[in-house]
């Protein structure tokens, strides 16, 4: 018999974005501090771990240590996409990360890779209301307009996490509820005797 995938749906519910937003929030300010976590002004903070402290508070990434041998001038020597691989092999057990236009309809949680050098080796958060965050060498972690021209030209692709819908509830089966008003309390007599109609 052939198996049947669940429905996806993205992780950052509605219900989930005020978490996601408080995150972000936490952060906003942080100077840029490479090989660093520390939220608040007296913190520090890169790009990636940024990222990554905001997805695991929210439960969307497992809580785990960046590659070995990860090093911020990586896209300025090589080609190599190491920050994608990472992000998949980080996303948390049961969600998954898929592609999603750039230049699409952005939702908050998506994350978008921006080009530093030859290849995708700088992060940014969409936070909804066509905004993004990110911990920008210079200038710590900001929130700014995701739309604006400049930025968009150096994004080489947005990712948004995905998590398996629950299944809808099982409705008009005709097969009464236990406990619900139209099922009767099953006894040892009820299930021998045959009902008599009058």
């Amino acid at each position: 018999m052939r198996d049947i995938l669940p429905p996806w749906r993205p992780y950052f519910t509605p219900e989930r974005r005020p978490a996601l937003r408080a995150a972000v929030a936490r952060w906003t300010g942080t100077p840029f501090r490479a090989h660093t976590a520390v939220p608040g002004p007296q913190g520090g903070v890169d790009c990636v771990h940024f990222i990554h402290a905001v997805l695991a508070e929210c439960g969307a990434t497992a809580d785990q240590s960046l590659p070995a041998g990860y090093s911020l001038a990586h896209g300025h020597h090589s080609a190599r996409p190491d920050l994608l691989r990472w992000l998949m092999e980080a996303t948390a057990p049961g969600l998954a990360l898929v592609m999603v236009p750039p230049l699409g309809r952005l939702i908050p949680g998506d994350l978008l890779a921006i080009q530093t050098g030859l290849t995708a080796h700088h992060l940014a958060l969409c936070t909804g209301d066509g905004q993004c965050a990110h911990a920008a060498d210079g200038a710590g972690v900001i929130v700014h307009d995701a739309e604006h021209e400049t930025f968009l030209r150096r994004v080489l692709f947005a990712a948004r996490i995905m998590e398996a819908a629950p299944p809808p509830p099982v409705q008009g089966s005709g097969f009464p509820v236990q406990g619900s008003e139209n099922s009767k309390p099953e006894t040892p007599d009820s299930r021998l005797k045959p009902e008599v109609s009058a």
